[in-house]
């Protein structure tokens, strides 16, 4: 196997595009990050061997290595030699020395991630906030969500729902941000926000979702918290987190029910973790739509390989998420594993 077929078993074009804080996140349909897109026409996808992007208002196309070469505007050469040293493959010395254990793009010795997060903007509560103010923020994001405050309060009383002012800063529209719903967790590797006005952000490129620099897109927030439990609901993006909350509330079944988002459909989850699932009983709940479906399966493979037992529920209703089918159903019997 040669560097570059290594390089691409440890960083995708989703790695890429959060590495270099792009705006928005990859998927099939979505905004291009190089350029001003107001209808969607730019593809991220994985066709089974590598990572593969097009503009479709452009036709321009390629792999991970021409995204970073997009990215970074140098060419694929310099880009090749980038690419494996951003994966951490030693191109020179690797068929002399042993082999060093495979790291996914979300460990990878990334300084300056680290040093990203630490910048973090404060995460309420504080010390010094008063009670009725986090129940006045609860009761907005249960009502812009359509869910019962019982529930978005259980994934805020677990740690994975949070509150902070982030800024929403661009070269032509400089502000001081906004106050946001964050979701995140304990182990601290990703951050998700969303304003509390329910407006897109402007710096995101109309997009309504904001990771936090630092952040690692395919940490599955939550499962520190969640393996504590015999059951998990693996959910995608941070709204159906806020619902799965909410039906494992309603259904009495916080004593053996966790939940857990992966923040994009692009994403796997990453091997060192699967073990964790092992012996669990999990049910997917994925967004109604192709990339929603391929991401499900992608996951159901993963966990049912790593022990787990696990199956995807779909919508009879015809909603297109979790959060929505909690929004218009009341038929809630038998949604839990």
């Amino acid at each position: 196997m040669g560097a570059i077929d290594e390089a691409r078993l440890r960083l995708g074009i989703p790695d890429l595009w959060h590495h270099f804080g792009l705006p928005g996140e990859p998927g099939r349909c979505v905004r291009s990050p190089f350029r001003e897109d107001n209808n969607p026409s730019f593809s991220v996808w994985y066709n089974g061997e590598r990572w593969k992007f097009k503009d479709h208002g452009t036709e321009e196309s390629g792999d991970e290595i021409g995204f970073l070469a997009k990215a970074t505007g140098c060419d694929e050469r310099e880009a090749s030699k980038r690419f494996i040293e951003l994966a951490g493959v030693d191109d020179h010395s690797r068929k002399t020395t042993p082999k060093r254990p495979r790291k996914r793009a979300w460990q990878l010795d990334d300084a300056q991630k680290t040093k990203d997060r630490k910048h973090w903007p404060m995460l309420e509560p504080s010390p010094e906030t008063l009670a009725e103010d986090v129940a006045g923020w609860i009761e907005h994001v249960a009502k812009q969500r359509s869910l019962q405050f019982e529930g978005v309060a259980m994934a805020f009383d677990r740690q994975l729902l949070k509150f902070a002012h982030v800024q929403d800063w661009t070269a032509n529209t400089p502000d001081n941000g906004h106050p946001a719903w964050v979701i995140t967790d304990g182990d601290g590797y990703a951050a998700q926000a969303r304003r509390m006005d329910g407006q897109p952000w402007d710096s995101c490129g109309g997009s309504k979702t904001k990771n936090l620099r630092g952040s690692f897109a395919s940490w599955p927030v939550g499962l520190s918290e969640a393996i504590k439990r015999s059951k998990i609901v693996l959910v995608e993006g941070g709204p159906d987190l806020l619902a799965a909350h909410d039906l494992i509330s309603q259904l009495g079944r916080a004593h053996d029910t966790g939940a857990v988002a992966m923040l994009g459909a692009a994403n796997k989850i990453p091997s060192e973790l699967l073990s964790k699932f092992s012996g669990k009983q999990v049910r997917i709940f994925c967004h109604a739509d192709d990339s929603g479906n391929k991401a499900g399966e992608r996951w159901k493979e993963q966990l049912a390989a790593a022990g787990a037992t696990v199956d995807r529920l779909t919508f009879a209703d015809g909603s297109n998420d979790l959060n929505d089918h909690m929004a218009t159903d009341d038929d809630l019997e038998g949604m839990l594993p």
